[in-house]
């Protein structure tokens, strides 16, 4: 039988030992720390604390010479949310890259991702997205100014034709589905300008790019290059915020401040401002008693 003084030594052994494995762990605070079920909203209620995950979207979200230092429409509107919610909710802007976005968010680096993203079937499988506030095409074509090989999207299905795209965005997706046949050049997330700039190097025959990304690369040097199906994109679909599944609460929240914005004119203003499209819900009465 262990003596009053042995079973205190080992009592106290233990209490080092956990707290070393906190210290190694990285271990949060409590009041830090996710609880069971617990909604994104109610936590950012308690913590005081919203994070939000960036990867880079002009003119929706573009980033300055610091960490944490960003700017653009998406930027505009998240503050504007909060400061109607809470003022005293602080916002942490935590640095990711569009390939490893959907891993860092389901191992719960941050609360929401602000950037338009294309609500697309295969990301619905395993993440949310609030209701759109914006919609954009992709699948536009870049090409070289004097190049009249292509007519329509399929022009590009052969072998002979090298696509540059950037990894896991929509429009990676959208060749992968549409252009089977042509020889890819999958480029790193880090830049998605570097796709066009390929193209007027004269690196590959085309690059496909979305709406916003070709406009920002004409208007800022794209003399070399013209873009195909801008007036018509393949695709036009609407993009949102990104959330988890299964937080209704923190999805009800969003989506009724997203519907607020749109009422009160502010995000018109906003799109304005950064001078992107800006689509209106009509609703309209049908009488069908006549």
């Amino acid at each position: 039988m262990q003596s009053p003084k042995q079973h205190l030594v080992i009592v106290r052994s233990l209490c080092v030992l956990m707290l070393v494995m906190c210290l190694a762990s990285g271990c949060r605070s409590a009041s830090e720390s996710p609880r069971p079920s617990e909604s994104r909203l109610d936590r950012v209620k308690r913590t005081g604390i919203l994070r939000i995950g960036y990867g880079g979207y002009p003119p929706y979200l573009t980033k300055g010479t610091r960490p944490g230092e960003v700017s653009g429409l998406s930027v505009d509107m998240i503050k504007r949310i909060v400061e109607l919610w809470n003022r005293n909710i602080r916002i942490e802007w935590v640095e990711t890259s569009w390939d490893r976005v959907k891993v860092d968010f389901l191992q719960d680096k941050f609360d929401i991702v602000v950037e338009p993203l294309f609500r697309t079937v295969p990301r619905a499988s395993e993440l949310n997205f609030t209701r759109p506030y914006t919609y954009s095409g992709y699948g536009i074509a870049i090409v070289k100014i004097h190049d009249d090989r292509f007519k329509t999207v399929d022009d590009f299905n052969r072998p002979d034709i090298t696509i540059a795209v950037t990894q896991s965005v929509s429009s990676h997706d959208f060749v992968l589905r549409a252009l089977p046949k042509a020889k890819l050049r999958v480029l790193p997330t880090g830049d998605l300008q570097q796709p066009m700039m390929e193209v007027a190097m004269g690196q590959v025959d085309a690059a496909f790019v979305d709406i916003p990304s070709a406009t920002r690369f004409l208007k800022i040097g794209g003399t070399r290059v013209k873009a195909l199906f801008y007036e018509n994109p393949p695709v036009l679909v609407g993009a949102g915020f990104m959330i988890p599944q299964d937080d209704y609460k923190w999805a009800s929240f969003l989506n009724v401040s997203i519907d607020f914005l749109e009422s009160s004119g502010e995000l018109r203003t906003l799109a304005k401002k950064y001078s992107v499209p800006y689509y209106e819900v009509v609703l309209r009465r049908f009488d069908f008693t006549q």
